[in-house]
């Protein structure tokens, strides 16, 4: 393992110039035992301007910035030089702006620029849902930073080949990858009586409320939503390597392994949308979703802690705004940030004031193995 080179800046700030090669996060090593460091959030919380209807891009970079994996990662954009990486260097600009700035508030024009540039709808002054930013803000930052693998093809006959194949196909040293990716597998009952398994890694779940609500009678809570997306589904289409013919029928999916920040992302739909309230806990356990089988017995923590909401609030119908809700370790509280306006809040806020779109879950972290860099 490699050790990260630590720098001052002007503030006597202190921050990371060079990551390791440790596959779950930055790390030091002191008295020969391993320890993660992060980040530090500073004393007091930045909020971020809203110029030209920004305020679901503002939503969304409060959500990653108290993420402490990604806040940690991009925190110096030197380490993105490269003219390929304008969506890292200017989402590392953000993440120091909001740790070392000494100003109350930032302006996110650049990144916004940046963003527009892959897809003009991010440079018009409307809204803009921020589950379509979220999606092009992760593929963009996969594309910037490279990775080829060694492993060619995707379909698989052993479970436990495939798997680690899988995980050879994803970059361990890209935030991304190390924060928010999580492998699934979709399990295939074949006539003959063969088991098929598809492997595949995503950061993000996502709930169709409209389809859901169908099944649960207008009603959801966030177990509803994973019951319905880990149901069995009894035609679906697939091909089994082993008696070499397309089928249709029974297949479920499990989760393969617990990635650091759980991603949940409701779909209300465009048009004809899910308008009801979806109802959610603090604290959720995922255990019953998941297949064990690669997750150590030490790593088997199935519990999920909440850190970061992006709501969306209707003003008019045509007429909406976005806020986040962010968790900071060190107050211990939640955080309500409205752009600009800043304030304290409780978990009970959170639930009744507007419509989550995108939820952060944090695994749970043995503290004492966090170092904090202030």
């Amino acid at each position: 393992m490699n050790i990260s080179i630590i720098k001052k800046n002007k503030n006597n700030k202190t921050f990371i110039t060079e990551d390791t090669n440790d596959d779950l996060n930055f790390s030091i090593l002191s008295k020969s035992k391993e320890q993660k460091v992060i980040i530090e959030l500073p004393e007091k919380p930045k909020g971020l301007k809203d110029e030209s209807t920004n305020c679901y891009m503002n939503s969304l970079l409060q959500c990653f910035y108290h993420i402490k994996g990604l806040r940690t990662s991009f925190i110096d954009p030197t380490k993105y030089s490269s003219e390929d990486q304008k969506v890292c260097r200017s989402l590392s600009e953000i993440m120091k702006e909001l740790t070392y700035g000494e100003k109350d508030s930032y302006s996110p024009n650049k990144f916004k620029k940046v963003m527009g540039e892959i897809n003009s709808k991010f440079l018009e002054k409307r809204l803009v849902e921020v589950c379509d930013l979220y999606r092009t803000v992760i593929d963009s930052i996969q594309d910037e930073i490279p990775y080829e693998s060694t492993e060619e093809g995707e379909d698989y006959i052993n479970k436990k080949q495939s798997y680690e194949e899988a995980k050879r196909d994803v970059d361990p040293n890209n935030p991304i990858s190390k924060e928010l990716n999580y492998f699934y597998e979709t399990i295939y009952k074949c006539p003959n009586g063969y088991n098929c398994y598809s492997i595949q890694n995503d950061s993000s779940i996502m709930f169709e409320l409209l389809k859901i609500s169908n099944v649960t009678k207008g009603k959801i809570d966030l177990y509803k939503c994973f019951d319905y997306n880990f149901r069995i589904i009894e035609n679906n289409q697939f091909f089994c390597n082993k008696c070499n013919r397309s089928h249709t029928n029974k297949s479920k999916d499990k989760l393969l392994s617990l990635p650091k920040i759980l991603t949940i992302i409701l779909n209300r739909g465009k048009g004809k949308k899910y308008n009801g309230k979806v109802q959610f806990d603090e604290i959720i356990n995922i255990q019953k979703y998941v297949d064990d089988t690669f997750i150590e017995p030490d790593k088997r923590n199935f519990n999920y802690k909440l850190i970061g909401v992006s709501t969306y609030s209707e003003i008019s119908p045509k007429l909406g705004h976005y806020i986040a809700y962010c968790y900071r370790e060190n107050e211990k509280k939640y955080f309500c940030f409205n752009d600009t306006n800043i304030n304290i809040v409780d978990f009970e806020d959170i639930v009744n004031n507007g419509e989550p779109t995108i939820l952060f879950y944090e695994q749970n972290d043995e503290e004492n193995n966090i170092v904090l860099l202030k």
